[in-house]
């Protein structure tokens, strides 16, 4: 499991009141990330590869008493979701707390131009070092975990999965874990509880 070779390098996790199993996900492609170019909180909306990405999620989430969808409003997040709720026929609600971080005037840039050294720009979601018209990181983090929390309290029987940006999946492992997880388009996960980090595990068809 991921996070218990993580926990040793974060000297304080974000510690969740509501500690039950989850699942996260990111949504599927778009022509941006296709191109590498930084969507931020800009409208972009899936292509054909993204929908298909979604559609395989959801089979990958058949039979894990999935009750709750909570996703991010922006299409690309929201269209990942519908793909998956009619799968598995459950409802989706949408939270803002789960939007993309917002990156100011960078948002339709292309990576390598940001960051020349790290053309994939994976760094950049979580950086504390940005321009000013950036949303802080402290403040992804604390809407992020704060909006998971509140609806862990709220749903009683089953597991809610989380459908949301690049940014938000590094808010949840870095807070949860201790470090950073590189999570692609339209790769499930499940958080369980640990004694002090989470166990983060990627769903794939050879596990449960």
């Amino acid at each position: 499991m991921l996070c218990q070779t993580m926990a040793s390098h974060c000297k304080t996790l974000w510690q969740l009141q509501n500690r039950t199993e989850f699942f996260i996900l990111r949504h599927g492609q778009t022509a941006w990330n296709k191109e590498s170019r930084l969507q931020g909180q800009t409208e972009v909306s899936l292509d054909s590869t993204g929908r298909q990405q979604a559609g395989d999620a959801a089979q990958l989430l058949v039979d894990q008493n999935i009750r709750l969808i909570v996703s991010s409003p922006l299409s690309r997040a929201l269209d990942t979701a519908n793909i998956i709720a009619d799968v598995l026929n459950i409802p989706v609600k949408t939270d803002a707390a789960f939007i993309e971080r917002g990156f100011g005037a960078l948002e339709g840039q292309h990576l390598v131009g940001i960051m020349p050294d790290r053309p994939q720009g994976l760094g950049l979601a979580y950086s504390t070092d940005l321009y000013d018209d950036a949303e802080p990181w402290n403040a992804v983090c604390a809407r992020v975990l704060g909006a998971t929390d509140k609806w862990l309290g709220e749903i009683g029987n089953g597991r809610i999965l989380f459908v949301g940006h690049y940014a938000v999946m590094c808010a949840f492992s870095q807070q949860l874990c201790g470090e950073v997880q590189v999570i692609r388009n339209a790769e499930p996960y499940r958080f369980i509880p640990g004694d002090y980090a989470w166990d983060l595990t990627r769903i794939t068809a050879t596990n449960d």
